[in-house]
């Protein structure tokens, strides 16, 4: 008897479980992740010139020193295109 019932409150809270996010599917569907921003190259030039290195040396350390390298590229590209 234990077992039955056991097993119907579970059905019952799957169910429960199935419609919450059903709902919160169809609430956030087509919307970005907190709600992010590009943003501009400009904006990404000023923080480069202003905090270069530190920004480097930060994403070195957390992402590892070849993604350091690709965002220190990218920027210096971006400055040579701005300088044009």
């Amino acid at each position: 008897m234990k077992k039955g019932l056991h097993n119907r409150v579970l059905e019952i809270m799957m169910e429960s479980v199935e419609l919450a996010t059903d709902k919160l599917t169809e609430a956030t569907k087509g919307t970005q992740p907190f709600d992010k921003e590009p943003i501009s190259n400009d904006e990404l030039l000023l923080e480069y010139e202003t905090n270069g290195y530190e920004t480097f040396s930060k994403i070195a350390s957390e992402q590892g020193l070849e993604v350091g390298i690709a965002y220190r590229d990218k920027m210096e590209q971006l400055k040579q295109r701005r300088q044009k």
